[in-house]
């Protein structure tokens, strides 16, 4: 795209020559389309593809322009199902209003309590709100960076490791909260977390790890008899830029009754580890190396230290026995529930990064009530 291919004083086109634009107007660019959220919309994710050199018709549209259109409402599509909640989308084009001649296209959710007088092409009520009820910037560029995010783990989980499977329903929030939003007002947060709002299953670990491939994931290994993979979860915006892996295996003991065991690791700061344990801070801290350990695993055949982390400081009961310490340079948790279930590691447990794992992995249970953290 040159200048050449651009008209002054066309708003889009406008729009296309600033150098720096805010996340709201280029959720996503490629060579031939720029993606922005709806200016007046009172809908969020209200969405407009647009071409980035001036063109009028689909007619005008370049060959590589017309091939790449259908795979990006796609993605698109799929990324407002995560960050929205959305049943489906509308896609709708017709370029007919004054000033606004620049092609372009509205991606729009379709929510499920969408009432009927804001179906189909009268979902047009939610454009043209006024300066009270439109989206405002600041929630625009969050859904912006939100569904950006979405389009890197959407289009990688799609790329199973073992065997063809499903897409799956992953939802977005802030790494410390369950606010949907990153960054969170809060928090704040370079990366959202990503967790599957269905009941674990093979089918969904398995894209789990096809969306962090370099990065390890870690269970028990071999796991006990009745026990069972219950939950997962991935912090990141991509293959290459994966910060954190979550499991979850849970079963019985006879001295415990109930026993969830979350097995976290993360890169410094990332706080997916603090938040289930119940800590105020990001990392367990290096003072926890200035005292002889509580306990050890291993991780293949390698010893790994770990330190019982204090809750005293942290609202809420004391439920939980949370340890850590550092493998392979990376922050280790592992945070059991109840309390007493620390006993379990008395005889030094087995982890193992199950992210090459492969056919293996056909014979591990899923399923069961997943825990809150």
């Amino acid at each position: 795209m040159t200048v050449s291919d651009l008209l002054p004083g066309c708003f889009p086109c406008d729009q296309q020559a600033e150098v720096d634009r805010p996340p709201r107007e280029a959720v996503v660019e490629t060579g031939h389309w720029r993606v922005a959220h709806a200016f007046d919309s009172s809908l969020a994710g209200w969405l407009v593809l647009l071409p980035t050199r001036h063109v009028t018709s689909f007619a005008e549209l370049s060959p590589g322009a017309a091939e790449e259109l259908g795979g990006l409402v796609r993605r698109l599509s799929l990324a407002l199902e995560s960050v929205t909640g959305c049943v489906k989308t509308y896609l709708m084009q017709f370029s007919e209003a004054e000033g606004f001649s620049h092609l372009h296209l509205h991606l729009v959710p379709r929510m499920a309590d969408q009432p009927e007088s804001a179906r189909g092409p009268r979902v047009f009520a939610y454009l043209g709100a006024d300066e009270a009820t439109r989206i405002p910037e600041r929630e625009r560029d969050e859904l912006a960076l939100t569904i950006r995010a979405a389009l890197d783990v959407g289009r990688l989980t799609r790329r199973p490791p073992v065997r063809t499977v499903g897409a799956m329903s992953l939802a977005a929030s802030c790494v410390r909260c369950s606010a949907p939003v990153v960054p969170c007002p809060d928090h704040g947060g370079r990366h959202p977390l990503w967790r599957s709002d269905d009941e674990a299953t093979y089918e969904a670990f398995a894209e789990h790890l096809a969306a962090s491939p370099h990065f390890p994931t870690y269970l028990p290994w071999p796991m006990s008899p009745g026990w069972s993979v219950t939950d997962f979860a991935l912090v990141g915006d991509g293959v290459e830029r994966a910060a954190a892996t979550l499991t979850c295996t849970s079963g019985t003991s006879e001295l415990d009754g109930p026993v969830d065991v979350l097995v976290v690791a993360e890169e410094a700061g990332t706080g997916l580890g603090a938040r289930c344990a119940g800590t105020r801070y990001d990392d367990p801290g290096a003072e926890i190396a200035e005292r002889p350990p509580t306990t050890r695993v291993r991780i293949g055949s390698q010893p790994v230290n770990l330190w019982d982390v204090s809750t005293s400081t942290s609202d809420g009961e004391f439920d939980r026995s949370v340890l850590a310490g550092e493998a392979a340079g990376r922050w280790l948790w592992i945070v059991l529930r109840p309390a007493s279930a620390l006993l379990l590691l008395q005889d030094e447990w087995i982890l193992r990064d199950v992210s090459a794992l492969g056919p293996q992995l056909l014979e591990t249970p899923f399923g069961g009530p997943r825990p809150g953290w």
